[in-house]
């Protein structure tokens, strides 16, 4: 994994300084980096694990380290643990069923 770049190592740190910050906000605390340095960056880390990009709404996402590198720091946003309890079975590995009345 090369993170090595000087670019990458501006987002990251930007990244651990705000965990769960967007693109724009790494964007407004360099603004002498562009939009298309930042955004191929970004990619190449999450591509090859150094980042998490979690899609917080309609088209925003969040931008964290990953759980293995601070996981008691980074937590995933609200959207991604709600997705997750939805694929949890409950007790039992039986996922809910609705019950209707007859």
């Amino acid at each position: 994994m090369d993170t090595a770049t000087p670019t990458a190592r501006i987002i990251l740190e930007a990244i651990a300084r705000l965990p769960g910050c967007r693109m724009e906000e790494v964007l407004s605390l360099h603004p002498d980096l562009t939009w298309n340095q930042v955004f191929a960056e970004i990619d190449r880390l999450s591509r090859e694990g150094a980042l998490l990009v979690t899609l917080k709404g309609r088209g925003e996402y969040a931008l964290s380290l990953p759980p293995h590198k601070e996981a008691a720091q980074y937590p995933r946003c609200d959207i991604a643990l709600e997705s997750e309890a939805a694929r949890t079975p409950l007790e039992g590995g039986e996922p809910q069923r609705k019950v209707e009345a007859a």
